[in-house]
């Protein structure tokens, strides 16, 4: 497979076939190119074949070339980044042949030029799940893999910069002993699909499976004056005696000293410590809801 790239059409998808013929005693090869599809590639490093698929980045976004079903000897190609189009625009197409790739157990991993004139960021593409990831702010010029004397596969990279290789792997617990942090957040919640109605929430629960380290939950919500407020903060650690059956430790508390009228809430969860880890299990709240319009200070 090649591919070309030009500035206004965006290049092409070409397969190149070999045949062998006979000429007298020498056997010459005679190659046969045939155009498929109408978006190209500038980044040689970018393409990557995982599921019988092929995917690769263009100016147009990031591309999957396969078979149409139901039909023989044809392949299409569709674009898999919809859904981060916004990031993609801001990809630094004078730089975007250093885009590189690989496929990872059920992942695609690319290190793209994120408004940079070199790597700057990893994006992560879940082909199990068919969504991408949050960024990594952190480039590479290449990726590779590593089977060592066991037969464990390593994913590592080259860095932009520097002189050590890079390994990627979802049990190491820090950078070089600084801690990951992690920060998973909701949108805010409301009571119901036109996002008018109140409630006097009370209490809310987290559930956590096996945590370590420090958990911070953080519950906040908007009242009456319009403007989302922190209403609780506390912190979860593998110190909290268990509760319930098995090893799953709960987080209760309230949200104030009284309840709280809210037209929303928003959650956060936090950790910084080296050894933190978590499984959220499951969160709830205990409140009631009010037949009720708007605040006054909401009328203005």
């Amino acid at each position: 497979v090649a591919y070309t790239t030009a500035p206004a059409s965006g290049g092409s998808v070409w397969f190149i076939s070999l045949s062998a013929i006979n000429v007298g005693s020498v056997s010459v090869v005679i190659p046969s190119a045939l155009s498929q599809g109408t978006i190209g590639s500038t980044s040689s490093r970018g393409l990557v074949q995982a599921n019988n698929n092929v995917y690769y980045p263009s100016i147009k976004g990031f591309q999957s070339l396969g078979s149409t079903p139901n039909v023989l000897n044809v392949l299409a190609t569709s674009e898999i980044s919809t859904a981060i189009r916004p990031s993609v625009k801001s990809i630094n197409n004078q730089y975007a042949n250093l885009i590189c790739g690989i496929y990872y157990y059920g992942r695609i991993f690319y290190s793209v030029p994120f408004g940079s004139t070199q790597n700057n960021q990893i994006w992560v593409l879940d082909l199990e799940r068919q969504a991408w990831c949050l960024p990594w702010t952190i480039g590479v010029k290449q990726f590779l893999e590593y089977t060592d004397s066991v037969g464990i596969i390593h994913l590592l990279a080259i860095p932009v910069t520097g002189n050590q290789l890079i390994e990627f792997n979802e049990n190491f617990q820090g950078d070089s002993g600084v801690a990951f942090s992690t920060n998973l957040q909701s949108g805010l919640v409301p009571w119901n699909e036109n996002h008018f109605s109140w409630a006097w929430i009370g209490k809310f629960y987290g559930e956590f499976s096996n945590p370590k380290g420090n958990i911070k939950l953080t519950v906040s919500g908007t009242g009456a004056n319009k403007t989302l407020t922190t209403l609780k903060t506390i912190t979860i650690s593998n110190t909290v005696t268990s509760s319930g059956i098995g090893s799953d430790l709960v987080g209760a508390f309230e949200v104030g000293t009284s309840n709280k009228a809210l037209n929303n809430l928003q959650w956060q969860i936090t950790s910084s410590d080296i050894n933190a880890s978590y499984t959220l299990m499951e969160l709830g709240i205990l409140g009631n809801l009010i037949q009720s319009g708007d605040p006054s200070s909401w009328r203005k």
